[in-house]
């Protein structure tokens, strides 16, 4: 049986998607016919779906976050019209969080909530034998003579060394293992490893919890160094991003994966990881950076005690400085993430994180929007507060480098939000080029972006006429460059 797993790629940075390529490797073990279909940007819903098809498929599976709901729909309609009877399975954090209406579209036959990858497998075994009951499955829903009906949520995973690693061998292009992805590092080749689920903190604009739960589950030291090994052998990295909520939260369980990576003394071996500043002592950066950590990614959202404590932060102003002069002390890359737009902001917390950041001097720093997404927190306040009245979209709106204008304004005007936002962006961008030019090897990586996605600096100008933020123009290069790297690594 031939299983279509979906991602309807709306970003062109070359992440690997994760959560289909470990859905994917479950489904191999039970001897299914996988293949990972992954948009590229720049192709049609109705090409991509004809592509889909054409492959002949028993099963379509697609996995959608809120920014590509819009999209993944649009695929799924197209792949209805060209088999009709082909079962449709959507997955991931929007359906989960938004299971009625996912089910309630025509382009839906069943939604998978939470963790996919065995309820995925036990569903797909069912349609395999021709069994349509499938109420003893937990973590659907599904349809029954013009009834919704969902089953009741599965046990999330209990031991993740039970999973085989993510089905990387799918991957079509070399594309997904290409630098830049660590600031200011330029490694050869780099993979996105998940080593835990779930997290313990409540910050308001995240949903993460909705698919991991707030009890953090590890995967094995043992078993996260095989993954890379593995992944050294057979794709020849040497770095690796960890996409974990916060890699830091247990210091004997990060002691023990720094151990192997000292033990092994793979040369030029890089990698980096989102922390907490709440959760980093200078005994722990010490063992981190001598195992290769290159960066730490902190949120730090806001310099007000008062914005903190309403965005439920649960950090303190003074663990922030002092994990930002712990971390530069040994020399690891520090990044910064700030969040306006919240609820209440005012013109004076503004000034508190202008203050902020010249205080701690990140390495490298991004100003994102507040944006309330569905099953946070914030999504909550922002609907009582009248700021999500129908019609709207998350459709062509997501957080990523390429946004220009906020998603909704709570507190502010967006012209005022807009400008905020230069104003720290402006602030921070001499440290975020010195960052990127501190490295040699990234000097030349420079040189080969600016080379290969020059023509995008005309696209970058235009942005920047419109929006007067100049890092537009930057960022319209490196697309470039993406793209054509793409084309170049295709089937490589």
């Amino acid at each position: 049986m031939k299983i279509a797993l979906i991602n309807p790629r709306n970003i062109d940075t070359p992440n690997h998607p994760l959560g289909l390529l470990y859905i994917a490797a479950v489904l191999e073990n039970e001897n299914f016919s996988v293949k990972v279909f992954d948009q590229d940007m720049d192709t049609p819903p109705e090409r991509c779906a004809g592509e889909i098809t054409a492959w002949g498929p028993d099963i379509a599976g697609i996995t959608t976050t809120t920014p590509q709901w819009a999209l993944g729909l649009r695929i799924a309609a197209e792949i209805k019209k060209q088999l009709p009877a082909l079962p449709v399975i959507f997955g991931g954090p929007h359906p989960t969080v938004c299971a009625q209406e996912t089910l309630e579209r025509a382009e839906a036959d069943y939604v998978v909530l939470g963790e996919g990858e065995y309820i995925m497998a036990a569903l797909c075994r069912k349609i395999k034998d021709g069994d349509k009951d499938v109420s003893d499955i937990k973590g659907i829903g599904y349809k029954k003579d013009g009834k919704l009906i969902f089953t009741e949520r599965a046990e999330l995973i209990k031991n993740l060394d039970d999973l085989p690693f993510p089905a990387r061998h799918l991957l079509s292009s070399r594309w997904y293992f290409a630098p830049p992805r660590i600031r200011g590092v330029w490694t050869k080749s780099i993979i996105t490893v998940m080593a835990s689920r779930g997290c313990p903190y409540r910050c308001v604009w995240c949903s993460s919890y909705t698919l991991f739960g707030r009890k953090v589950r590890f995967r094995s030291p043992q078993n996260v160094f095989d993954e890379i090994a593995s992944a050294r052998d057979e794709f020849a990295i040497d770095s690796v991003w960890f996409a974990d909520d916060t890699f830091t939260v247990d210091h004997a369980w990060v002691e023990q994966l720094c151990g192997l990576f000292v033990k092994a003394d793979w040369k030029n071996f890089k990698w980096a990881c989102q922390a907490r500043v709440n959760t980093v002592t200078p005994r722990l950066l010490q063992l981190m950076k001598s195992a290769g950590c290159a960066q730490l990614d902190f949120g730090v959202e806001s310099g007000s005690e008062r914005v903190l404590e309403v965005i439920q932060k649960d950090i303190k102003l003074e663990q922030i400085r002092k994990a930002f002069h712990d971390t530069k002390a040994l020399g690891i890359n520090s990044f910064a993430s700030i969040m306006i737009g919240t609820p209440g902001e005012t013109r004076e917390d503004i000034a508190l994180t202008a203050k902020l950041l010249d205080e701690i001097q990140p390495d490298y720093t991004e100003i994102y929007y507040a944006t309330p997404y569905p099953g946070t927190r914030l999504y909550e306040i922002a609907k009582s507060a009248g700021l999500l009245q129908a019609p709207f979209t998350y459709d062509k709106w997501y957080v990523n480098k390429n946004m220009d204008k906020p998603f909704i304004c709570m507190s502010f005007t967006e012209t005022e939000l807009m400008n905020f936002r230069r104003m720290l962006q402006d602030r921070v961008r001499c440290n975020n080029f010195k960052t990127l030019l501190r490295s040699p090897g990234f000097i030349f990586g420079g040189f080969r972006i600016l080379f290969s996605g020059f023509s995008g600096l005309f696209i970058g100008i235009k942005r920047f006429l419109s929006t007067r933020n100049i890092d537009n123009i930057f960022y319209e290069i490196l697309r470039e460059y993406r793209r054509k790297t793409k084309t170049e690594m295709q089937d490589r």
